[in-house]
């Protein structure tokens, strides 16, 4: 879990149940008056789909269950539906256009699998590396000048 003054992240793995802890979450913030704007739910296609628990058992009883919390939701599948896929679901709190903001933060987030380790190893820890060092080694730095990068 990583928690930031505007947003929460979970990242879980194998055969949580993420959506059930949904419910909790949303009284939580409503007990210290945080109101939800914006829910981004994605993940990969299962490794193995039989040994998920409900709602995690499909895309459709996922989206089933997120629409029940959330008002706009949206869901999309990136990728072969009989093969590698990515499942995606955003609801957002603001949808009329006089509502949005220009100047809001804008998170671009890649997803990838079967990389070549030895170019992933600017992205392993190495306590003699700093964050900034490794987004330099990496190239990142480069790919969107004057963008302010989170080391």
């Amino acid at each position: 879990m990583f928690v930031y003054p505007c947003q929460l992240v979970l990242k879980t793995c194998g055969t949580t149940t993420l959506l059930n802890a949904v419910p909790e979450l949303l009284d939580i913030a409503s007990s210290v008056n945080l109101v939800v704007e914006d829910i981004f739910y994605n993940r990969q296609n299962f490794f193995f789909p039989d040994k998920q628990l409900h709602p995690h058992r499909s895309f459709e009883d996922e989206v089933k269950t997120l629409d029940s919390y959330f008002r706009y939701g949206s869901a999309y599948i990136v990728g072969k539906i009989n093969g590698n896929h990515w499942n995606f679901y955003n609801a957002e709190k603001k949808q009329i256009l006089s509502e949005l903001n220009d100047e809001e933060d804008v998170t671009f987030e890649i997803l990838m699998t079967g990389l070549d380790p030895n170019l992933m190893k600017p992205f392993h820890f190495d306590a003699k590396r700093t964050p900034t060092e490794a987004t330099k080694i990496s190239g990142i730095e480069g790919l969107f000048p004057g963008a302010k990068i989170d080391d």
